[in-house]
């Protein structure tokens, strides 16, 4: 008769690496998750506009919940906080990260308010970057010799995907476990800027006050 066949390793070496490849498993999709751009703001969104819409009638829309990405042009420093002008890219919405696409298409320009506690030198020119937040008016400036009106969408979550920085450094500041502008930072749905933070849709600075 044939023998029973037992789902569970048979030797200890086996038993230990079948734990450490389930371990990894669950850690791969810990971090998945925690890149994704929390289901709040998502669920705010199914009904978006696409960009060229946004930048074409953006009064008709201040006051949307957007997500928006791309690639940072440059930052600089404004009152009460840091305004940080991207390039628009199209979105990867695998995993729920909307990561920006690895493309040269791009409807335009915007820029993203922050906090006045994020660390400006975080948004180094280059880095592909994700944000949720309100869209709170429009802003008249240039391009080049030419007249732009640029979209400016209040941030309460962000998250920085190459900040070309050394493996360390970036998954303890920007990283999706990290303790700075990652998803489980101050930026993620548990920090400040989060869902539930000061600076979140349900915060006391959220866009829901």
């Amino acid at each position: 008769m044939p023998r029973n066949h037992c789902f569970f390793p048979r030797s200890r070496r086996h038993l230990v690496g079948f734990w450490l490849l389930l371990s990894w498993l669950f850690a791969w999709i810990a971090g998945a998750q925690a890149a994704s751009v929390p289901n709040w703001y998502r669920k705010q969104t199914k009904d978006q506009p696409a960009f060229l819409e946004l930048i074409t009638h953006p009064d008709a829309y201040i006051g949307r919940i957007v997500i928006l990405g791309g690639t940072i042009v440059r930052a600089q420093n404004q009152q009460g906080g840091i305004s940080v002008q991207i390039v628009e890219k199209p979105l990867s919405e695998g995993w729920g990260s909307y990561r920006p696409k690895k493309v040269e298409t791009s409807e335009g320009r915007f820029y993203a308010s922050t906090p006045d506690f994020v660390d400006r030198s975080r948004f180094a020119r280059g880095v592909d970057i994700t944000i949720a937040g309100r869209l709170e008016g429009v802003q008249d400036g240039q391009i080049g010799e030419r007249s732009y009106r640029f979209p400016v969408v209040r941030v309460s979550w962000m998250r920085l995907w190459n900040t070309h920085r050394p493996e360390s450094e970036a998954q303890g500041s920007v990283g999706a476990m990290g303790s700075g502008m990652g998803s489980m930072g101050m930026y993620g749905p548990m920090g400040m800027g989060g869902p539930m933070g000061m600076y979140g849709p349900m915060g006391m600075y959220g866009p829901m006050y």
